[in-house]
């Protein structure tokens, strides 16, 4: 039987038999995660349950509560025996608009309560009707993933006093399978293998010519805090490219979250490579046990035809071996690279709550819905953010006036033809620029030299790209060794410009089709100043921090600014810099076939 008594607003007692159930909510729950003899308790119970994860952690979980203590607050159904010891744990929140989640949010890879092995059955059951009862209309408590070594047989028993059987299709509660990719170390040898193949080699060789190649583990507060900041950019514009959606940069509270993760004590394993002064690849994780959960990683992306990840990832097995761990966790998911370096597998699972059967019908609805989806995009090679982006194109034509747009769009990819103007810079003109005109004319403004930060303050039409697009155009840009140059101005994009020192002949092409473009020659290609920003000198700033730089480079013989072809601006702009017409090239597309013709003489 089950005696459930509301003592306060923010407070309900639920008698078991064996374990008292206490939901602390809000101020109350603050207070017991700044409470000393509570924590205490809290980590000897979570050295005593053996599925527990980092995430469940005292440090990980009061970080996060404190991070983003503005928008949620926090609710723990704690677990008491006869002697009011702390004999289970459930950390969830309540967020502005009402839902229940646990506490970790997207951030915690896995979720689950703690306890001890003989009370899973009888905290787990106790812990989910109460949070049953905090779930409010058709939401739900997910909880992904349940951690590998968690014992489930008990969630397909019966129990008829209270319906929440919680089995894989019950009435109230979801439970699915996911493979998770793991990369187990053994004594190393297969590590040391990988980093000895050819390829791998090779890589490391290209790497080191920046510098020596070294890994190293970040323990000081300040240099990761500085590391992290200094690669949020690259991080967020990688994600943009992928999936559409930049997480520091939606996420403001993500900073300070992963700025409290450094300061717990053996939780968060932060590690950089380096080449000499140049920043190769930065990997976070969180640490269970002997097991690395792989969380963040980044890398430089104008080294990313080195394959900086694959390497650090190997030098970080290496160094997690020296340091005692046996397993680096993957993490669930669809990531080439995960599937590369997995070695082995074995099954996590995320488990849906519900309210009542209205709730579970929804949601059976939409796992039934989300797995056709997914079947259908996975046949069809499709990507999550390519079908995001065909379903917002979708509801921009269902608007009013913003059809027009994508319609110009799609007309430019099936049927137009443009012209763009090929200028050269006389060597002697670039290598008079002796100083830098890198200011803005009202002293205010700077030109920026690979600031990837900015590509995420705006985006640049025409031809009206999406963020997503520009994302992926800037780093298939920056793995060819291009470099871009930027103003922005009150956290607003106002103009940007791209330069190529010396491309290869594949880059060449793309930049220049059909043009033979000399060796040692640089190239200026799309710069374009937001309308709002135009006549205030960006483009000539821009180009004239592009012609110091490459006025540094005694190799560069020749340059060539790239524009659209009768335009008055860009031809005034051409002869103030002193640069003459090489070539005219037009461009034709017919049903989706680009054909290029060169007119005039090239250099």
């Amino acid at each position: 039987m089950t005696d459930i008594r509301k003592t306060s607003e923010n407070r309900i007692d639920t008698v078991v038999t064996v374990i008292r159930i206490e939901v602390i909510q809000g101020v109350a729950a603050e207070q017991r995660c700044s409470d000393p003899a509570f924590i205490s308790a809290w980590t000897m119970l979570l050295a005593q349950c053996p599925w527990a994860t980092g995430f469940q952690s005292p440090g990980y979980i009061c970080a996060w509560y404190g991070a983003y203590r503005s928008w949620m607050q926090p609710v723990l159904i704690c677990g008491f025996d006869t002697t009011n010891r702390l004999a289970g744990l459930l950390a969830l929140y309540r967020s502005r608009d009402g839902g229940l989640g646990n506490a970790g949010g997207e951030q915690a890879e896995y979720h689950t309560w703690i306890c001890r092995l003989d009370d899973v059955a009888t905290f787990g059951t106790a812990a989910l009707r109460a949070a049953q009862r905090l779930i409010r209309d058709l939401s739900s408590l997910e909880f992904r993933y349940l951690p590998p070594t968690m014992p489930l047989d008990w969630l397909s028993e019966s129990d008829s006093s209270c319906r929440l059987t919680l089995a894989p299709r019950s009435n109230l509660g979801l439970l699915c399978p996911v493979t998770r990719p793991l990369m187990r170390l053994g004594n190393g040898g297969e590590v040391e293998k990988s980093l000895r193949k050819s390829s791998n080699k090779g890589k490391i060789k290209r790497l080191e010519k920046f510098g020596r190649l070294s890994i190293r583990r970040l323990t000081d507060r300040r240099e990761f805090v500085d590391t992290l900041d200094q690669t949020i950019a690259a991080y967020d514009l990688r994600h943009t490219a992928l999936h559409d959606i930049a997480p520091f940069g939606h996420d403001p509270a993500k900073r300070e979250f992963h700025h409290r993760l450094i300061e717990a004590d053996n939780l968060m394993h932060a590690t950089i490579t380096t080449a000499g002064d140049t920043f190769v690849a930065l990997y976070l994780g969180i640490i269970t046990r002997r097991e690395f959960q792989l969380g963040i990683t980044v890398h430089n992306p104008w080294l990313s035809k080195h394959s900086p990840s694959k390497i650090h990832l190997l030098l970080l097995a290496r160094l997690l071996l020296h340091e005692g761990y046996d397993t680096i966790d993957l993490t669930p998911g669809d990531d080439a690279y995960k599937q590369r370096s997995a070695n082995d597998h074995d099954t996590v699972h995320k488990l849906s709550v519900y309210a009542g059967e209205s709730g579970f019908s929804l949601g059976q609805f939409k796992c039934c819905t989300r797995e056709t989806a997914r079947t259908f995009l996975k046949n069809r090679d499709w990507s999550t953010a390519d079908a995001k982006n065909l379903v917002k194109q979708c509801i921009t034509l269902a608007r009013p006036g913003k059809w027009l747009p994508v319609l110009r769009q799609t007309r430019a990819r099936l049927l137009s033809t443009t012209s763009s103007a090929v200028y050269r810079i006389d060597p002697a003109t670039m290598r008079s620029a002796s100083s830098r005109n890198t200011s803005h004319p009202d002293n205010r403004l700077q030109v920026q030299r690979d600031d990837q930060a900015a590509l995420l303050l705006g985006q640049l039409p025409p031809p009206h790209l999406t963020m997503r697009q520009l994302a992926s155009m800037a780093l298939n840009r920056f793995e060819a060794g291009m470099h871009l140059y930027s103003i922005t101005e009150q956290q607003t994009l106002c103009s940007l410009g791209w330069f190529a020192s010396r491309p290869d002949e594949a880059l060449a092409q793309t930049l220049l089709p059909d043009f033979a473009l000399p060796p040692d020659s640089a190239v200026i290609c799309d710069v374009h100043t937001f309308e709002a920003q135009r006549r205030r000198g960006h483009a000539r700033a821009i180009i004239s921090a592009m012609l110091h730089d490459a006025a540094d480079d005694t190799a560069i013989q020749n340059i060539f600014f790239i524009a659209p072809a009768n335009n008055p601006a860009t031809s005034a702009l051409a002869q103030d810099i002193g640069a003459t017409l090489a070539a005219t090239i037009h461009t034709t597309v017919r049903l989706g076939k680009t054909k290029h013709h060169t007119a005039g003489i090239q250099a």
